[in-house]
């Protein structure tokens, strides 16, 4: 879970002789986000993808495109895949429409 990398991991990670990681990032809308989660995640997400880019890491991001929900991001997630580097960027469909409370 990408959430979950320290800021000094994907360094040590690197270290360890990783080359590459897959992280999911389903938004960039932090309620979204929370909802997926059930947990205000965004913001570490970020964190640990901007801490793996800084390690050297190549990461591939994982995207599930939720009908309704959040296939109305898709353009802004390929933007942001292709503005933070040159890394790898692989869209699963999935019809799917869940409900924010």
């Amino acid at each position: 879970m990408a959430f979950m990398l320290a800021a000094l991991l994907p360094k040590r990670l690197k270290d360890a002789g990783l080359k590459r990681i897959n992280m999911s990032l389903d938004t960039l809308n932090e309620q979204k986000a929370k909802f997926i989660a059930q947990k205000s995640v965004l913001h570490e997400v970020l964190a640990g993808f901007e801490a793996a880019l800084d390690a050297g890491l190549k990461v591939k991001i994982n995207t599930v495109a939720l009908k309704g929900f959040n296939d109305d991001e898709l353009v802004n997630l390929l933007e942001f895949a292709n503005e933070t580097s040159d890394q790898i960027y692989r869209i699963y469909g999935k019809i799917h429409t869940p409900k924010m409370i």
